[in-house]
């Protein structure tokens, strides 16, 4: 405002002067219009001036404005707080930032002062602080101090203030800058209190701690070090350890650091260090990597642990195991010789039970066949019910003894489940029918009838079930119900419950129950008998197949005992029968039968036995004579003994497969029944295996069996088939053939059938047909006979009989009808048979015919050998 004040003042000087020069130059001429010009000169400078100074003027306030904005913007906006203080701590201006900080509004703050917010215990510092600012000790001040926010909270703040002079003596007013340092403050703390709780531990155990560098180089060690070592602190860590470590554990230990390092895994090793007195001592060295925030290594901690101590008592314990090693091995080669000893005993012992009971079972099954009154024949069906008790108590020991040796193996086969309990259930229903209590047996309709698994275990244990329901029931029902538990992919669950309304158990008595040589109380076992194995073995078995078995009972109302195996799913249906492949019997009568046997009573057995069942036999009795026998002579089948004096059965079928490979089939016929018997036997060459004692059935079945696998692969069906032999063995001219007649109605005898049977063999074909010609007669009127007398076992046995001779000649029809009186002697029908006998005669009669019209008459076959009187030859049991 002076300058403009001033130039103002020059233009009105000038343009005085102007005026005055004006009104001289009338007067005073040229000089004076000189004068004037000058005079005007000076006012356009004049101006000039005056306007030059009013712009820069107003350039420096506007940029004075536009610095006023950015500093009220830069202060408003800035990241800390700021803050004006008076020469009287009050605020005179603070930003949003430290309002937000203290949580005050802008106002109430203006109202308070410095003071009133600072901690009690931080006011002298600060006031301390500020005189030296105010006396120009010092421009700035920086100092940490603590604030209380309006909440009450304590919040740590780092102030930076600077001193504002106002140009007069005494304190100015002071800007100052707030920074929130409370988490820096909380982050210190904690790592103090990380490294003292750090620095107690590594002080505190009793291992060497140390901390190594990313490159795992030594670079601190704990008091622990140095009391070990003997080292003085502050050393080079890293050479210390080196020349600590035993010289051979370098080369270790570096190639597991470079692992380590390498692989950023923990690094671990057992190696010596040096003791301050020189001895070395066995530690254990162990480091993890500690990594930052990009996962990268920055250091290592580490312990070393000493294991000397550990380290003897190893060596001491691992001599104490070597040393209990060989005493378990001793005592393992002990238990394993008790083993085998316990399994030869049981093996010799089934052996030597067997033996008799072979001929007590033969001799019964040949009297019943015989003329006995009704009180010889009630005799004999005790001896028979005794001896099977005792064989079932033989079997029942034998097959613990394999589960409790771990030798029971289980088959994996397709089967039907209903053949299973329709086999199982057959024969306990005609023990059930006295008594008046039907079995019955439900098969849910989401189970496959198609399964794999072990038939014949899941047999016995549905036998012992239901035959335990049958003897402890009085009146009544037992009931089977079989249903799906689960189904995953091809494993299939099945459950079997067999529910009764018998005498039921107690709770106590249902406890004692699965045990070995267990019955629920000793009245029972002395009522029913018994010899508690059953449940046993049932329990095994089930175990064996992956399931469990258990019982709910109520004394007095009945039991319901229930267990669940696992099966599959059969690989292929099974065919209704329940056989994937049907064997039809070769020479099921008129067969020349070895017998190599050297107990007397089992050769008397033997022989009379395949008589019974129409065959010739001949018995020896040991291998030796077997081997001259088969060497002499022609035979269909040898039945062997396994233990024979001298050489033995298994060293007898070897020899002889060796010798004739294609020979006739070999049958053990022995006591042998422990695990591995049957294998061994076909190791040795022989074709089946038969365990005493030996029933008819059994035997004419296994030699049915045996024919049937011993068949020749070479074939001449096609040349049979395109002609018909006659008994000379040439083919017969095609106008006495048989008449083909309807296609549709099935022959009495298949003809074909029995010529592919014997290969084409025309003598053999007569002697078939002899035989059974021979023998029908016998056969239908024992099977009569035995329907007379209501005999179920009888009639099962001679039905059978009848039904392998029929199917040797190919009257399949008729031995259709013999197997139906079979199969309803064995349910208990015995009623039944008498009906089914008569459609059975009638169809003897048709193929009597069929074969006299074949004229293949018994007067034209010629003498078999052995027939003479001075034969060894045992011929077919027929009546006079």
């Amino acid at each position: 405002m002076k300058h403009i004040t001033l130039g103002f003042g020059l233009v009105w000087l000038v343009a005085a002067l102007g005026a005055g020069l004006a009104f001289s130059i009338r007067d005073s001429g040229p000089v004076v219009l000189v004068g004037g010009v000058f005079v005007f000169l000076l006012v356009v400078v004049a101006a000039l001036f005056v306007n030059r100074n009013v712009r820069h003027r107003r350039a420096a306030e506007l940029a004075l404005v536009q610095s006023e904005h950015r500093f009220r913007a830069t202060f408003k906006h800035a990241p800390l707080g700021l803050a004006l203080l008076g020469s009287d701590r009050r605020w005179l201006l603070v930003n949003q930032k430290l309002c937000s900080i203290l949580g005050y509004s802008p106002d109430e703050l203006k109202r308070s002062d410095f003071e009133q917010l600072l901690h009690p215990e931080e006011r002298d510092g600060a006031a301390v602080q500020f005189a030296k600012l105010a006396s120009d000790e010092q421009a700035t001040s920086s100092f940490e101090s603590r604030f209380i926010q309006k909440n009450g909270t304590v919040v740590w703040m780092e102030l930076n203030a600077s001193s504002i002079s106002n140009g007069e003596e005494g304190p100015g007013s002071m800007l100052i800058a707030f920074e929130d340092i409370s988490n820096r403050k909380r982050l210190l703390a904690e790592l103090l209190a990380t490294q003292t709780r750090f620095r107690l531990l590594a002080e505190g155990i009793p291992q060497i701690a140390w901390i190594a560098d990313a490159k795992g180089s030594a670079k601190f060690f704990n008091q622990r070090w140095y009391e070990y070592t003997g080292d003085k602190p502050n050393g080079d860590c890293a050479k210390a350890f080196r020349l600590a470590l035993h010289p051979d554990d370098h080369a270790e230990d570096g190639k597991r650091w470079a692992a380590a390092l390498d692989e950023g895994r923990s690094y671990e090793m057992e190696f010596r260090l040096r003791r301050e007195d020189g001895s070395y001592r066995w530690h254990l060295g162990r480091a993890l990597p500690a990594r930052d925030e990009n996962q990268a290594i920055v250091n290592w901690l580490g312990t070393y642990t000493d294991i000397e101590d550990q380290k003897k008592a190893q060596e001491v314990l691992e001599g104490k195991v070597q040393e209990r090693t060989r005493d378990l091995r001793l005592e393992n080669d002990a238990l394993e010789g008790a083993s085998k000893a316990k399994s030869s005993y049981l093996a010799t012992m089934s052996h030597e039970i067997r033996t008799p009971l072979n001929g007590i079972v033969g001799m019964l099954e040949l009297l019943a066949a015989t003329e006995l009154d009704q009180e010889q024949r009630e005799c004999a069906n005790t001896l028979r019910s005794s001896t099977e008790s005792l064989l079932a108590v033989v079997n029942g020991i034998l097959d613990l003894s394999r589960i409790e040796a771990g030798k029971m193996e289980l088959d994996s086969i397709d089967f039907r489940i209903d053949r299973v309990l329709r086999d199982v259930v057959t024969p306990l229903r005609a023990l059930a029918k006295p008594k008046g209590i039907e079995v019955e047996f439900h098969v849910a309709q989401e189970v496959p009838r198609d399964l794999r698994g072990d038939p014949l275990r899941l047999g016995q244990i549905l036998t012992n079930l239901i035959g335990n329901a049958v003897k402890f029931t009085r009146e009544g029902k037992v009931t089977v119900a079989v249903s799906l538990v689960r189904e995953t992919g091809r494993k299939i669950r099945v459950g079997w419950e067999v529910t009764d309304s018998g005498i039921g158990m107690s709770e106590s008595e249902i406890a004692k129950l699965f045990g070995e040589f267990a019955q629920a109380s000793v009245s029972t076992q002395r009522q029913f008998g018994g010899s508690g194995l059953g449940l046993s073995i049932a329990k095994r078995f089930a175990q064996l197949m992956g399931g469990e078995i258990g019982v709910r009972s109520v004394l007095g109302e009945g039991s319901t005992f229930w267990f669940n195996v696992e099966l599959e799913r059969a690989q292929q249906p099974v065919p209704l029968n329940g056989e994937t492949e049907v064997h039809t019997p070769i020479h099921p009568i008129g067969l020349r039968v070895l017998v190599v046997e050297d107990n007397e009573v089992n050769k008397k057995v033997a022989t009379r036995m395949l008589s019974r069942l129409g065959h010739y036999s001949e018995a020896v009795g040991d291998a030796v004579q077997g081997l001259e026998a088969v060497n002499t002579k022609t035979f269909d089948i040898i039945f062997t003994d396994c233990e024979l004096p001298g050489m033995s059965g298994y060293e007898f079928a070897a020899a002889l497969r060796k010798d004739k490979p294609t020979g006739p089939p070999i049958v053990a016929m022995t006591a042998n029944a422990m695990k591995g018997d049957r294998e061994k036997c076909i190791a040795a060459g022989m074709d089946d295996y038969l365990a005493k004692p030996i029933k008819l059935i059994d035997l004419q079945r296994v030699i049915e069996r045996a024919l049937a696998t011993r068949r020749h692969k070479k074939r001449v069906a096609d040349k049979i088939l395109a002609g018909k032999l006659n008994p000379e063995g040439r083919g017969r001219p095609p106008e006495k053939r048989p008449a083909a007649g309807n296609p549709k109605i099935t022959p009495p005898v298949d003809v074909d059938y029995l010529l592919q049977s014997v290969e084409g063999n025309a003598q053999a074909a007569r002697e078939i047909v002899s035989s059974y010609l021979l023998e029908s007669p016998q056969l239908l009127g024992q099977l009569s006979m035995q329907v007379e007398r209501q005999s179920k076992d009888g009639i099962q046995t001679a039905a059978h009989r009848l039904r392998g001779a029929m199917l040797a000649i190919g009257a399949k029809s008729a031995a259709t009808v013999a197997e139906a009186v079979e199969n309803l002697a064995a349910s208990g029908e015995v009623e039944a048979c008498r009906e089914t006998l008569v459609s059975l005669l009638v169809k003897a009669k048709a193929v009597d015919r069929a074969l006299t019209e074949l004229e293949l008459n018994p007067e034209d076959v010629p003498a078999l050998p052995g027939h003479g009187e001075k034969s060894a030859l045992v011929g077919p049991a027929v009546k006079k």
